[in-house]
């Protein structure tokens, strides 16, 4: 049996805002004790030529050795709002936007670098809030999977911060070979480790959120009109802004003062 790495591989896309990253980074750095970890950030976006977003990250976490940056997808920066539902699941027929589409290839690209044991699929419009981890990972010892929130209407677990084994990935498939990497042929981005679960009918854990849960909001731990947080524990252990990619410029401004302010690091 192949043997892999102890600790976990953080798989993070980053398309233009790289300030997102960092902000996430520091909240891995901070919260994320007594276990080895790989933060794995894919550029998707411009990867060559001026200004390119590959090089960008390089220099920005270039004295971070658990950071590894890697090209992603070339995507020009409006092609979100110009490719709507352009890219047909290949299981259920729904359509999608070529950013679902082009964030699970690049999600794939971070997760065959990796060797460790667990993978976190993460949003870079995250931060962890509190120390997790060692809470969150014995949960996958019973269950294929740990998210942060269940999306209504196409009723998946969602990857903006999910938890799963190396080992549940590579070595299961649904339909074909590989199909429990991320993809796009189920319902939205990684939609097929949902089906998966269910057609094996294994446990999987739908986090307690904000999302899901809109009486929670008074407790969000971020001054923020966006967002969920999700708890461990019924302690609050991560925030996800959503959508932040394409967030207008307050907003994301918004976003980097009051997750800065709650990571104790600074940002202008």
């Amino acid at each position: 049996m192949k043997q892999y790495r102890d600790g976990v591989d953080f798989v993070v896309i980053v398309f233009y805002r790289y300030e997102y990253a960092q902000l996430l980074v520091e909240s891995i750095k901070k919260y994320v004790k007594g276990i080895d970890y790989t933060v794995h950030i894919i550029n998707n976006g411009k990867n060559k030529g001026d200004g390119n977003g590959y090089d960008i990250l390089c220099d920005l976490f270039e004295n971070e050795p658990n950071v590894k940056i890697h090209k992603g997808v070339d995507q020009d920066p409006d092609s979100n709002s110009v490719h709507v539902n352009d890219y047909i699941c290949k299981i259920d027929g729904r359509g999608v936007a070529i950013g679902s589409y082009t964030q699970t290839q690049a999600m794939d690209i971070g997760v065959r670098a990796g060797d460790r044991k667990y993978i976190c699929f993460q949003d870079a419009d995250t931060i962890y809030l509190n120390e997790f981890i060692h809470e969150l990972l014995p949960l996958l010892e019973d269950n294929f999977f740990v998210s942060h929130k269940w999306e209504p209407g196409i009723e998946i677990a969602k990857d903006q911060c999910m938890f799963i084994k190396r080992e549940s990935v590579e070595n299961n498939y649904l339909y074909e070979k590989d199909d429990l990497y991320p993809n796009i042929h189920y319902k939205d981005t990684c939609g097929t480790l949902t089906l998966y679960a269910k057609e094996k009918e294994l446990p999987y854990v739908i986090l307690k959120n904000s999302f899901n849960d809109r009486s929670l909001t008074h407790e969000h731990r971020l001054n923020l009109k966006n967002g969920e947080q999700s708890y461990i524990n019924d302690r609050p252990f991560v925030y996800h802004f959503g959508r932040g990619s394409v967030r207008q410029d307050d907003l994301y401004h918004q976003w980097m003062k009051e997750a800065s302010k709650y990571l104790g690091v600074a940002w202008k």
